[in-house]
């Protein structure tokens, strides 16, 4: 329906514009902007070698139900909201919420800057927005419990799992154990041991039994005064738990 007049020139401009419109529609019909989900199977494809590369897969799966279908540009707080709201109703911690927005940020980070199309086009041509975190309350450290033990270590990747009970029976510091090379391995006389080297100090790691073959000497301080009070002397976690049950074993009796 026309209302009042209209010149030629302005009709000629209207079918301009609407030939425009229908061309720009046609060419995103034949040639689709990519969906997050192309984006997060190229980051996958691009971390494969990454130890961590489980983990990302996790998150990016649990993103897939919520953002799969949108493009990039689509995609920031408002469009996160109902993935968060999903994940606080499983229970989910506001730190392993804040993992999988990490893994949002980066690829759209990678779409924005890396990622091209065939005519060299970003596939997100803005900048990437600001995603909020959630507030994180750190929980106080405490000593594993044996049932938590026994239930976490297995789910551990198996390059992990050796690591991480090396770490708990010995009490040794993330940096200690992280640190360790087997090139420091060196023969001992009553068995095996590793040097751990950091800036300041250096240790030894000595793995040889004294009375009960599941008690083990875990660090000693080569120049300490004191041999007998290493740095960070601790006896191993399974001999506790022995004690532990001889304890309660003789309060059943």
């Amino acid at each position: 329906m026309r209302v009042g007049a209209i010149t030629k020139e302005r009709a000629e401009l209207r079918l301009h514009t609407e030939i425009q419109r229908i061309d720009l529609d046609l060419a995103r019909r034949a040639n689709p902007h990519p969906l997050f989900r192309d984006c997060a199977a190229r980051y996958l494809a691009q971390s494969r070698d990454k130890n961590s590369i489980e983990t990302i897969r996790i998150h990016v799966g649990l993103l897939m139900r919520h953002l799969g279908t949108l493009e990039p540009h689509q995609i920031h707080d408002a469009t996160l909201a109902p993935f968060i709201a999903a994940r606080l109703a499983d229970c989910a911690r506001a730190t392993t919420i804040n993992r999988s927005l990490e893994v949002v940020r980066t690829i759209l980070n990678r779409s924005a800057r890396s990622y091209r199309d065939d005519d060299r086009l970003p596939w997100l041509n803005t900048l990437p927005p600001m995603i909020t975190m959630l507030p994180e309350s750190r929980r106080q450290p405490y000593p594993i419990t044996w049932e938590e033990q026994d239930d976490l270590f297995p789910r551990l990747p198996v390059h992990l799992q050796r690591m991480a009970l090396f770490a708990v029976d010995t009490g040794l510091r993330d940096s200690n154990v992280c640190g360790l090379r087997w090139n420091w391995e060196v023969a001992g006389a009553r068995g095996r041991s590793k040097c751990v080297r950091d800036s300041l100090r250096r240790f030894q790691v000595k793995a040889y039994a004294r009375r009960d073959p599941q008690r083990r000497s875990v660090v000693d301080h080569p120049d300490s005064t004191r041999p007998e009070c290493g740095v960070g002397v601790s006896a191993s976690r399974a001999a506790n738990r022995n004690d532990e049950q001889q304890r309660l074993a003789a309060c059943a009796s």
